[in-house]
């Protein structure tokens, strides 16, 4: 059964919509500007007014996408990143590292799939590690382009010493191709591209996402361990450690009853209606995988990391702060070594989000997050 479309999403509604809310949008945030002078009318205390009103700004944005369900164009085409930009293709003899839950729907198979190296590309001779990161948006936005991504990942290669950043463009829900399994087909399709295309050891690859790029760098690290567990199955290698920015970690525990308690609820820059969209879009209204499924809900199904390191980073006034916190509990209490890194008063993934602020705060979780790195050997934290 496919998804339908709202019918916000169908002309002429669509325009009509668009005008009412930009006109509603220009009222509210005209009438914000004032209220949030003074300090004790703002959402945090800490805030300044600059952040208080692009938080809101931001937040009627993502209301609005997602009510007329934005469809983003993706390309093979290199555009502007030129030479970063490079096409991953699912090789016939590797096809047996596809399988389990990668073959779970028959009419979703692996594809070819684009991706953008930040700040350059991969370069044997002077290149000690690799991120390969996966980039947020619930599942139905954004891409690897310099728009969306750049300015984070570029901060983020500065801060790991400029080692190169990696980012695929994974298929999105919104495509006819881009229900599940697709993200993970995908991702792995990236891991082996950087395994056996550029010939890079495991333990020089560090697995990276935010928001649900989290959720997908997650999946893929539970898809690598249960591969080697499998009998007959190709067995993939474990990255070095996984890195996790204000990680989507409770698919199902994302409507609004869910989140009637959440204090930050309202006051983040995104909301339950957006991610209730993206898992509709991802898994055809749960008919092809339920949002609570150990891959798409880790925090209902912590598991052992064989000894990878996990690092996540949160902002405490993120939709997402407990659930995180209590996730990283999770798996700690299962063996695992988890550095949780929280940013006070930090909205929704400073990664992408960085004209909000916070960035000297993600800086410093960054170099925490290459120390953790660099202090790993053979799957342990020294």
């Amino acid at each position: 059964m496919a998804h339908r479309k709202s019918w916000l999403a169908r002309q002429p509604v669509k325009t009509v919509y668009t005008v009412c809310a930009a006109v509603r949008a220009i009222a509210r945030l005209s009438f914000l500007s004032i209220y949030y002078i003074p300090h004790s009318l703002r959402p945090r205390k800490t805030w300044t007014w600059k952040l208080a009103l692009g938080s809101e700004a931001t937040r009627l944005s993502v209301v609005y996408v997602t009510a007329i369900q934005l469809q983003v164009p993706m390309s093979l085409e290199p555009g502007d990143e030129g030479e970063r930009f490079v096409k991953c293709s699912p090789r016939a003899d590797l096809q047996a590292f596809y399988s389990g839950i990668l073959q779970s729907n028959k009419n979703i198979q692996p594809e070819t799939l684009g991706g953008t190296w930040y700040p350059h590309c991969y370069d044997k001779d002077t290149s000690n590690k690799v991120v390969l990161h996966f980039h947020g948006g619930a599942f139905v936005l954004l891409d690897s382009r310099e728009e969306y991504c750049g300015h984070g990942l570029r901060t983020l290669s500065e801060q790991f010493d400029g080692i190169p950043v990696f980012c695929p463009e994974y298929r999105l829900a919104t495509s006819p191709t881009g229900k599940w399994p697709a993200p993970l087909q995908d991702a792995v399709t990236s891991y082996l591209y950087l395994l056996y295309e550029l010939n890079i050891d495991p333990s020089r690859i560090i697995l990276s996402g935010d928001s649900a790029g989290g959720t997908l760098a997650l999946a893929l690290l539970r898809y690598i361990i249960s591969s080697q567990s499998r009998v007959g199955v190709n067995a993939l290698p474990l990255p070095v450690a996984v890195l996790l920015w204000s990680p989507w970690v409770n698919g199902h525990g994302t409507d609004d009853e869910a989140n009637k308690d959440n204090r930050n609820k309202g006051i983040d820059t995104i909301g339950p209606g957006f991610l209730k969209w993206g898992l509709q879009e991802l898994t055809d209204n749960e008919t092809i995988i339920s949002s609570s499924d150990p891959y798409l809900c880790p925090l209902a199904a912590p598991f052992k990391t064989d000894s990878v390191p996990l690092w996540m980073q949160i902002g405490t006034a993120e939709l997402f702060y407990n659930p995180v916190q209590k996730f990283a509990k999770k798996m700690r209490a299962v063996g695992n070594t988890v550095h949780l890194y929280e940013i006070p008063d930090a909205v929704h993934d400073p990664l992408i989000s960085w004209k909000l602020g916070f960035q000297e705060e993600l800086k410093e979780g960054m170099r925490q997050a290459w120390d953790m790195v660099n202090n790993t050997t053979n799957g342990r934290v020294e």
